[in-house]
This record gives C-alpha cells, sequence and structure tokens, in this order.
C-alpha cells in the first residue's frame, strides 16, 4: 500500500512541480499523505490486494469528506473549521525554489557571526555536514524519488553516478544520516502512527511521515510516501525544528536575529527609501518596531516575528496563544507610530506629515489573519496594518523594486484595506508577472551549487 502510494505521489508532486496544477481534484499531496498515514496506524502485512486507481481515487474522495466532529456537535466556528483545512493543503501550493533558498539565506548567510548561533563548523559536528550539504542531500534524495516511482534502494543511491551528491559524506555516513534525521523503520513509523492518534480525530493526529517522511523497509528499501513532507524538512520551518533539536535555544534566538536581518536584506530593495533600524527611546529603555523605512509617500513600520502558528491554531483548537503573537506585533507598530505623530524627540528624523503604514513580516504563514475573519486582529485606529509572510515578502519586495512609484502601490494597497477589503500584501502585484527577487535567486544558486562534484558528474 504504502509503495503504491508512493507512486501516484511522486506523479502527483511531479505533476505540481511542472505544471501547478493536479486532476484529479480529490488526488492530492495531503489526500495521499493522509491515507500513508491511517496505512500505517491500521494495517498489517497480511492483508492482500491491489490499490487499483479506481479505489485510490475512493478513498481519496472518503478522506475528504471525514467530518469534523466540532461540526457535527455544532460547537465549530467558521475558522476553527477553516484552519485545520488551509494548514493541511495550501502550504504544497508554494514553489520550493523560495523555501530551499530561504534556508540557506537564514541558516547560512544571516545566521553567520551571530552571538551563540551555532556556526557551519556546529552542524558539521551534529548532524555530519553543513547547512548547505544537508539541503543538497535533502532535494537530492527528493528528485530521487521523484525519478523511481516514489520507491528506492540503498544500492541505487550509493552507485557511482548518485554517491557524489552526497559528498562529503561516505555512503555510510550519508546512509547515517537518513537514518537519523529523515526516515525511520515501517514499524517504528506504524507505533508513532498508532500512539499519536485521537480518537474521534484521527485525520486531524500528527502524521510521523511530516517528521520522517522516508519509510524504511527491510534492510534495502527506501520508500516515500509523501514527498512534500520530504522538502518541507529542508524548509525553513523544519529546520527550525530540527535546529532547535540539535542545539535548544540560543539556535532559536538566532534565528529571530537572522530572519530579522533577512527581512531587512528584502526592505533594502525598495528603491528611492530610507531605511531605519529600531531605534531606542525612553533613555534607551525601549525599542521601535523593527524596522522604519521611509519613502516618498509613506512611512512603512515593519514588525518581524519568527514564531509560527502554534499546533492547536493550526488545527482548529485554542487560537487566543497563537494571535496573542500577533496582538503583541501589532502594538509594537501603533506604539511606533503614535511616538512618531507626537513628535519624540527620538523620532524627530522620522516624517510625521505623511501616512504611516503598518507590516507584520512572520516567518511563516498566518493565513487568516488578513481576513474578515481575524479582522479585528490587527485593527487599530491608530494606522492600518497588514502581514505578510516570508513568501509573501519576498515577492512583493521584488515586484516593488522594478516599479516607478512603489510608495503609490503600497498607499493604495493600505488603503484598500482600511476600507475593509482585508486583500493580502500579494494582491500589490494583481494579474502581472511577479519579479525575480535577486536576493532569492542568489541563495537559490547556492544551496545547490554542485561545481565541488567536478564538471563531468554535473554532465552526467
Amino acid at each position: 500500500m504504502l509503495t503504491a502510494l508512493a507512486a501516484v505521489a511522486a506523479q502527483v508532486s511531479t505533476r505540481r512541480l511542472t505544471v501547478g496544477t493536479v486532476r484529479p481534484v480529490h488526488v492530492q499531496e495531503f489526500t495521499l499523505a493522509g491515507i500513508a498515514r491511517t496505512c500505517l496506524a491500521a494495517s498489517n502485512e497480511y492483508r492482500h490486494g491491489t490499490l487499483t486507481e479506481r479505489l485510490l481515487n475512493e478513498l481519496c474522495h472518503d478522506y475528504i469528506n471525514i467530518s469534523d466532529p466540532n461540526i457535527e456537535a455544532g460547537t465549530a466556528s467558521l475558522d476553527e473549521i477553516m484552519r485545520p483545512i488551509i494548514y493541511e493543503q495550501f502550504l504544497v501550493q508554494y514553489s520550493p525554489k523560495e523555501n530551499l533558498a530561504r534556508s540557506y539565506a537564514l541558516y547560512v548567510s544571516h545566521m553567520a557571526g551571530l552571538p551563540n548561533a551555532p556556526s557551519q563548523a556546529d552542524w558539521v559536528d551534529v548532524l555530519g555536514v553543513d547547512v548547505a550539504r544537508y539541503l543538497r542531500i535533502g532535494f537530492g534524495l527528493h528528485a530521487a524519488f521523484m525519478q523511481n516511482r516514489g520507491t528506492i534502494t540503498w544500492t541505487t543511491l550509493g552507485a557511482k553516478h548518485v554517491a557524489p551528491l552526497w559528498r562529503p559524506l561516505a555512503i555510510h555516513e550519508f546512509r547515517a544520516l537518513v537514518e537519523r534525521q529523515l526516515a525511520s523503520p515501517i514499524d517504528e513509523a506504524a507505533e508513532r502512527a498508532r500512539n499519536a492518534e485521537a480518537p474521534g480525530r484521527e485525520k486531524w493526529s500528527f502524521n510521523p511521515l511530516q517528521d520522517r517522511p522516508i519509510v524504511l523497509v527491510g534492510d534495502e528499501e527506501l520508500v516515500c510516501p509523501a514527498p512534500h513532507f520530504l522538502l518541507d524538512k529542508i524548509s525553513a520551518a523544519g529546520l527550525y525544528y530540527t535546529g532547535l533539536d540539535l542545539f535548544g535555544s540560543r539556535f532559536t534566538d538566532a534565528l529571530g536575529i537572522a530572519y530579522e536581518r533577512y527581512v531587512g536584506t528584502q526592505l533594502g530593495l525598495l528603491s528611492g527609501a530610507t531605511l531605519y533600524p529600531e531605534i531606542h527611546y525612553d533613555k534607551g529603555q525601549r525599542k521601535s518596531c523593527d524596522y522604519i523605512v521611509v519613502m516618498d509617500e509613506v512611512v512603512l513600520l515593519v514588525e518581524v516575528k519568527v514564531t509560527r502558528p502554534l499546533i492547536a491554531y493550526r488545527t482548529g483548537g485554542d487560537p487566543e496563544p497563537t494571535l496573542a503573537r500577533m496582538r503583541s506585533a501589532r502594538d509594537q507598530i501603533v506604539e511606533t507610530a503614535r511616538l512618531i505623530r507626537e513628535r519624540d524627540p527620538a523620532f524627530a528624523h522620522i516624517p510625521a506629515d505623511i501616512p504611516r503604514l503598518g507590516l507584520i513580516a512572520t516567518l511563516e504563514p498566518y493565513f487568516l489573519t488578513q481576513s474578515t475573519l481575524e479582522h479585528g486582529t490587527l485593527t487599530s485606529s491608530e494606522l492600518t496594518i497588514t502581514s505578510a509572510w516570508a513568501h509573501e515578502v519576498e515577492n512583493v519586495m521584488a515586484y516593488l523594486a522594478v516599479q516607478p512609484s512603489p510608495a503609490s502601490l503600497l498607499l493604495r494597497h493600505w488603503q484598500a484595506n482600511a476600507a475593509g477589503s482585508d486583500e493580502p500584501i500579494t494582491a500589490i502585484i494583481g494579474s502581472d508577472e511577479p519579479a525575480r527577487n535577486p536576493i532569492v535567486d542568489a541563495a537559490f544558486d547556492a544551496a545547490l551549487d554542485l561545481s565541488e562534484l567536478g564538471p563531468d558528474w554535473q554532465e552526467d
């Protein structure tokens, strides 16, 4: 069953990456991953049969139509219904290029030299390779599964024409890394799936494939029933948990500063803008929002948040702890705007006679914050505030960088939201072609730099 699911998942993921859409609509990465989790939790080696196309369609259809018990009980609000659906389905629709590039930019470029941040040598000590090579290994494995119908062997991965991809690791070291970080034996994966099941909410229970997307079958075979989870492991969010596990809180502290740096480089793409980092006031005891961007028509106040939505929020539980974080970011922007308006001496160099706009730049998406369902989270009488996660920041800043009047576009978007439109920040781009982001392009090229493997291998 897992092997058959992996073959279909490889086809679906390949189509998503090359064409952008997947048909039929119910055979998607998330339905296949859900069926694979159920297979691990409930199947055994003594049942026999063939996973026909018709049966697979029925399983995917049935998975989608599992009823949320909160709806049946009549206790679910619309946002509680939407959040589990959104966080299960939306993320796979984003380009993996930006996710991979962002991992390199954060954990290699922008974390370099930060106090208490793990160095690349520290990563090698605990992981066996530095971050760049870990990204290459994860991406290379994903490509291998895509080319081999979701199942591959250790023998193939160690073949002469493949093994150089795992350098500087020898094949036994590469295997140890995969088994330690990315894979688990089938019996162990099944046990974890069963232990994580919440009765009555099996569909929304933790899927062990998210943590270890590769299933080891016997001594030779590797199966990947949810390849999008493998890409997630080398995304900024996936590496967040890897780094936290390896280095503890000093890693997450450093990541907060690294992401703040990264947002600053993105804001630096805006032409004709003056970028100010946080301003200390009240005798140096307090700080403004993280960035103040002064343009000819607007002042953009930016607060950066690296914390991601909590698991309860993403699965339809209590949203309050997560929303409290967003309100804290909102309050930081509101206080900065007030100080500018009231001409506090520490902010005398910031214009007070042009519109002030607020932006909360999160590392991970808070999909509903910029919607009517959670509109009040960012509402303030002082100024209009919107939110954007890293992917949106990258695309919008790259687009604004090549526009003749980026400030006008920003102002128009914020005015529309002030009037109640609840548009995401990407509405600035509209139907235009997105612009290439030079920071993302450079990080992606560096992450997948194969020059050390030699020109002969690259040609092959």
